[in-house]
């Protein structure tokens, strides 16, 4: 059942994928320069998303999705499994790329390890983080794996992740959003999905389970520049800040945080 709720969430981030946050109103600069990045978690479970293929389609729409749902389902086991037993540095992967390109954009980055109590949650507590900095960037993925959208045939790789940008005070969150890497999306300049990656059936991808690792990999650059755009944005005063949300170890007790160089 965990997966299957994965599942539905994805479906639905997928369905809500690069809506307008910020489209309010724009917010004076925030200087940074110096921002601690928080590993990425690699992913607890991977989903396999059938979509509603004209097969099940044909079988009528809640009776299709049903079957579609079951079918994924058993496939995300599957899935899950496989990569377990063969594993996918996907949080590591996305982590390396993120401090690349924040450092060519010329800030000072130090990178920790946390304790994230939940490998798809952002941390709750950033007080036990020694380093200071003038933001903090914690990042989880959402959602791994392959999905056939609509009446698609072949599967195709799709990486949703999360992030939050909080103040120099490790309380006060600054910014907010969520990007994905999937099939016909826009990325920026420079990026595109990664065409060659697609698979015929599960078996397939099973069967060529290398290749499918590295379509899950291809995301890491594409979705860092998303992050990193947005931590600029945020710098420049380019989009509405989130609503000064407080981390209060207090209020909200969550898992600390070690270093690591």
């Amino acid at each position: 059942m965990a997966i299957l709720r994965s599942l539905i969430a994805a479906l639905l981030a997928l369905m809500l994928a690069d809506l307008p946050r910020d489209a309010l109103g724009q917010s004076t600069p925030i200087p940074i320069r110096k921002i601690v990045l928080i590993s990425c978690p690699e992913p607890a479970e991977f989903v396999a998303s059938t979509g509603t293929s004209g097969a099940t389609a044909l079988m009528g729409g809640l009776v299709g999705g049903i079957v579609a749902a079951i079918v994924s389902e058993e496939n995300s086991k599957k899935l899950t499994l496989a990569l377990a037993n063969d594993p996918v540095p996907l949080g590591q992967r996305i982590t390396d790329a993120v401090e690349a390109q924040l450092r060519q954009a010329g800030y000072e980055v130090v990178r920790v390890a946390a304790a994230h109590d939940k490998p798809h949650k952002l941390l709750e507590n950033y007080s036990g983080i020694p380093d200071d900095a003038d933001a903090y960037l914690d990042i989880i993925i959402k959602f791994a794996g392959y999905h056939r959208v609509g009446l698609a045939v072949d599967y195709a790789p799709g990486v949703r992740i999360c992030l939050r940008l909080v103040g120099p005070d490790r309380r006060t969150e600054i910014a907010d959003d969520g990007f994905g890497y999937e099939q016909g999306r826009t990325f920026r300049s420079g990026y595109a999905f990664g065409s060659n990656y697609k698979f015929a059936d599960m078996d397939s991808l099973r069967e060529q389970l290398p290749r499918a690792k590295e379509g899950l990999l291809a995301s890491a650059e594409p979705l860092a520049a998303d992050v990193v755009g947005k931590v600029n944005d945020v710098r420049d005063g380019k989009v509405r800040p989130s609503a000064g949300t407080s981390a209060d170890p207090a209020a909200r007790m969550g898992p600390a945080a070690d270093s690591t160089r």
